[in-house]
């Protein structure tokens, strides 16, 4: 059984904090939820085999082939869309906004909530049968 595309099962929420962790932020509802490619670390031998663990524990709950294409190397890339995949199932999702910091370009990276439609008036039709 399949949940949406990419996870058979809701990966568990302490495993997605201890991602945002990894990235600099506490909790969901930490109000400086701004991170950036800068504040990942995957050049230390230590934050490397953290977020090896971590994709390692990922396998469980993605779908076999979308975990070969996303977790298959470590790449900051990556880490970004897995943390925004695992998001996307507590309803949140990053938003990126550029910024410049020192002439250079700098993506920065917020947690946002996904608004949901439920206040959806129907529209009013008139079916007619001849």
């Amino acid at each position: 059984m399949t949940i949406n595309q990419l996870f058979s099962h809701k990966p568990p929420r302490d495993l997605v904090i201890k991602m945002l962790k990894l990235v600099g932020i506490s909790n969901f509802e930490s109000k400086n939820s701004i991170f950036s490619k800068q504040d990942i670390r995957i050049d230390t031998e230590t934050s490397q085999s953290e977020w090896n663990k971590i994709f390692k524990e990922l396998k469980k709950y993605y779908l076999e082939c979308k975990y070969k294409k996303y977790c298959n190397e470590l790449t900051k890339n990556k880490i970004v869309n897995v943390i925004r995949q695992c998001l996307k199932n507590y309803n949140m999702s990053i938003e990126g906004k550029e910024k410049y910091i020192k002439g250079k370009k700098v993506l920065h990276y917020s947690i946002i909530m996904i608004e949901c439609k439920t206040n959806v008036t129907p529209k009013k039709c008139v079916v007619v049968f001849d």
